[in-house]
């Protein structure tokens, strides 16, 4: 991973924690990401969603908050080839960062779902000419 990479997520990290009272209060919360997953575009030109961890326990919870956070179209169908045709055919001209707190937590829970969801994500990110990443903290 190169380091361009690891300051512009520690930088866009501290910039939504800062901009979230209740997040960058709670101790727990490291402003550090653990991880990046796909190609990273500018700040400045990204549409940046913020994933809300609250009451994820399931893959149809994650699912559930992606198409509302994002404005899937409602016929989404809430499955991994489903996020992959949204994110072809929605996003592959929109810059796009996601950034997701307290992901390490929803990952345990879920197990190899998430791995699977995040290769998704991977694999979308190389045909997404701006640049779409998942920032996980």
């Amino acid at each position: 991973m190169k380091k361009g990479f690891l300051f512009f997520a520690a930088t866009l990290s501290l910039m939504l924690l800062n901009s979230s009272p209740a997040r960058s209060a709670d101790p727990s919360y490291s402003s550090t990401p653990a991880s990046i997953i796909g190609r990273c575009p500018s700040a400045a030109v990204a549409n940046i969603y913020t994933f809300a961890a609250e009451n994820i326990v399931t893959m149809k919870d994650v699912h559930n908050e992606l198409a509302q956070l994002m404005a899937f179209p409602s016929y989404y169908g809430a499955n991994l080839d489903a996020l992959e045709e949204v994110l072809r055919d929605f996003y592959h001209n929109d810059a796009t960062i996601i950034f997701w707190p307290h992901s390490t937590e929803i990952a345990t829970g879920l197990k190899g779902e998430f791995e699977k969801m995040m290769a998704v994500f991977a694999d979308v990110s190389q045909l997404n000419e701006q640049g779409l990443c998942v920032i996980l903290q």
